[in-house]
C-alpha cells in the first residue's frame, strides 16, 4: 500500500514488522490510550483500505515520528509492544498520580520507564537483552544517562556533586516473567530512596507485596475494605482490572 502524503500505512507496519494487521491495530490503539510521551496522537488518522478479498477495512495513517516509534517497539520481538504496554499498565494503575514517563526520550536514547519526580529509571528486559553484547551495550546506556541527569540535579543543589550519579538516579531492571517479583523491588527501592513510605506513592493507601500475595488496604478502585489476592500467573497480567 502507497504512502499518503509521507503518512505510513498500518498495512504496510505490519507488513514489515511480520504481524498480523489486527494486533498492529490493537497496539496503536493501546499506545494512544496511554498517549505515552514520544507519540504524538494528533497524528493518526483513521482510514480504510481494501483488503485481498476486497472488503473495506479500517486501518491507521501514522506521521514518520509515530511510526518510528511503534518500529522501535518491534525492533526486537514481535511481541514487545504487546509485553511493554503489560508493563505499562501495571506501573500507570500502581502510581496514578506519579509523573511517570513511558519511552522517555533522553540524549539519543529511550527509557522505557522513567519516574521525573522520584528520580527512578525502570528497565523492562525481555529476551533481547539477556546477552553479554546487549548488556554490556546497556549498562553504556544507562551510565550516560546518569551521568547527564546528574548535572542537571547539581544544578539545582551543588551540594550533591560528590554523589555517584547510579545513586542519584537509580535503575531498576525487571526481567520480562519476573513482573511481580519487580514490582516488589520497585517499592522497596522508592522507599529507600525517596526515605518515604513506598504507599506514599501508590493509588492505595497501602499496598503490600509478598512472595504469594497482593495484600492492598482500601484500594481506590475496588469496593471492598481489603483486598487480598493470589499472586498473579503470567497469563493472569492480561486482566489488569482485576489485579488493579
Amino acid at each position: 500500500m502507497s504512502k499518503s502524503n509521507n503518512l505510513e500505512n498500518s498495512v504496510d507496519i505490519a507488513k514489515e514488522i511480520g504481524k498480523r494487521h489486527k494486533n498492529v491495530l490493537r497496539d496503536i490503539r493501546a499506545i494512544m490510550k496511554n498517549n505515552p510521551k514520544g507519540f504524538n496522537t494528533d497524528e493518526v488518522t483513521l482510514s480504510a483500505y481494501k483488503n485481498e478479498q476486497n472488503k473495506m477495512c479500517t486501518c491507521y495513517l501514522l506521521s514518520k515520528e509515530n511510526t518510528d516509534f511503534i518500529r522501535h517497539k518491534y525492533d526486537y520481538s514481535i511481541y514487545s509492544g504487546r509485553l511493554e504496554l503489560e508493563m505499562q499498565d501495571i506501573l500507570f494503575g500502581l502510581f496514578p498520580a506519579e509523573k511517570l514517563h513511558y519511552q522517555y526520550k533522553i540524549l539519543n536514547y529511550r527509557l522505557d520507564f522513567y519516574f521525573e519526580d522520584l528520580g527512578i529509571i525502570v528497565e523492562y528486559d525481555e529476551d533481547q537483552h539477556t546477552n553479554d553484547k546487549s548488556k554490556e551495550y546497556d549498562s553504556k546506556r544507562i551510565n550516560e544517562i546518569q551521568e547527564f541527569i546528574k548535572k542537571d540535579i547539581i544544578i539545582k543543589d551543588p551540594h550533591l556533586e560528590k554523589i555517584d550519579a547510579a545513586k542519584l538516579t537509580p535503575c531498576l531492571r525487571i526481567n520480562k516473567g519476573d513482573e511481580i517479583e519487580g514490582v516488589r523491588r520497585l517499592l522497596i527501592l522508592i522507599t529507600e530512596h525517596t526515605m518515604s513510605c513506598c504507599t506514599d506513592f501508590t493509588g492505595s493507601e497501602v499496598f503490600i507485596i509478598d512472595e504469594n500475595h497482593w495484600v492492598i488496604s482500601k484500594p481506590s478502585m475496588l469496593d471492598e475494605d481489603d483486598c487480598v489476592i493470589p499472586k498473579p500467573s503470567r497469563m493472569d497480567l492480561n486482566n489488569k482490572e482485576e489485579l488493579i
